[in-house]
């Protein structure tokens, strides 16, 4: 009996380390490809658009002129879900994307395009609308008020065609200001109007001086609702710090009292740093494989990260959070 159960207990010993060689070798000729999306791009002279339209970084083979799809309308969105779907077909890379989503534009000719609305006929309504489209509305509130026609009209009346003759948008929230001076066209009337746009959010102001590397807390802050449009890195302020909670800050300078807090003034703690100890998990045909790895980098919880084995192999994972409050563990697929 002690013979047989040996004997299983080194078929299953022999077939987890064959796997598990097996596993490390093909993680290890994996290369890792970062990807950031832009926020919005205008796409020229084209109805199809390609991963390098939408990222920050240069490309090579086989990323660089790969098409992702086409325009139809005036806007697309495309998610970082949709885009790691589509790059999964390219084998031996691990790719991270920064980022949630992209809006894509077409845009054919230089000068500003005529844009028709056919399913609202209010002229106010209709470019809310479209201007809403690059801004993130859980964040930002806009309003638009009118301060002046020629000739003069009522722009919360109903008209049966409006055309609007709409700018370029290719920096986001830095591009508002295009549309304070706009021409629309009335069931055939043109009018020129002067547009005041402001957008509104929560931010936080310092309620005292803070130091480089002092740690992030929002009791040292007062929140406010204010309008945000003259601001000249209205992209990067913070307003929310609910949705940096599951994370640690530090700031990268000395921040005055009544000073603004943005994303430029903070930087992430890592979860984890280069040579810490933790478990790697990894679930093959419901068996459960777990082993002892060393952060061969710092890391970020869901986010891949390098981690080495005792015998030096090494292989990436993804960090996540356990189920104990400051447990943390690199998934293995």
């Amino acid at each position: 009996m002690r013979d047989f159960i040996k004997k299983w207990l080194f078929v299953i010993t022999t077939i987890f380390n064959f796997n598990f060689f097996l596993f490390s070798q093909s993680q290890t000729s994996l290369t890792t490809i970062n990807l950031t999306l832009k926020h919005y791009e205008v796409i020229e002279d084209s109805e199809v658009f390609f991963l390098d339209n939408i990222i920050e970084e240069s490309l090579s083979f086989p990323f660089k002129g790969m098409a992702l799809g086409t325009i139809e309308g005036g806007t697309v969105k495309i998610t970082a879900e949709e885009i790691m779907n589509k790059l999964s077909v390219i084998d031996g890379y691990n790719i991270i994307i920064s980022g949630d989503y992209v809006l894509v534009s077409r845009l054919a000719e230089e000068e500003e395009p005529e844009v028709q609305f056919v399913n609202n006929r209010l002229p106010l309504d209709c470019l809310r609308q479209h201007i809403e489209l690059f801004i993130d509305n859980q964040q930002f509130k806009l309003e638009i008020t009118v301060q002046n026609t020629i000739p003069k009209c009522n722009l919360n009346l109903e008209y049966d065609k409006i055309v609007w003759q709409l700018p370029k948008v290719k920096h986001g929230l830095k591009d508002i200001d295009k549309f304070r001076n706009l021409v629309v066209l009335l069931d055939g009337k043109k009018v020129k109007t002067q547009l005041d746009i402001k957008l509104y959010s929560w931010i936080y102001l310092s309620k005292v001086k803070l130091r480089k590397d002092d740690l992030l807390k929002e009791d040292k802050f007062i929140k406010k609702y204010s309008d945000i449009t003259l601001f000249e890195n209205r992209e990067s302020v913070i307003t929310d710090l609910s949705l940096l909670d599951s994370a640690s800050y530090v700031f990268k300078q000395d921040v005055g009292g009544g000073e603004i807090l943005s994303m430029e003034q903070i930087r992430r703690l890592p979860d984890i740093c280069s040579g810490e100890k933790l478990v790697a998990v990894m679930n093959n045909g419901g068996i459960e494989l777990r082993m002892r790895v060393t952060a061969s980098s710092d890391g970020f919880a869901d986010k891949l990260i390098l981690v080495e084995t005792e015998d030096k192999k090494k292989f990436n994972g993804y960090l996540r959070r356990g189920q104990s409050e400051g447990e943390l563990y690199v998934e293995i697929h």
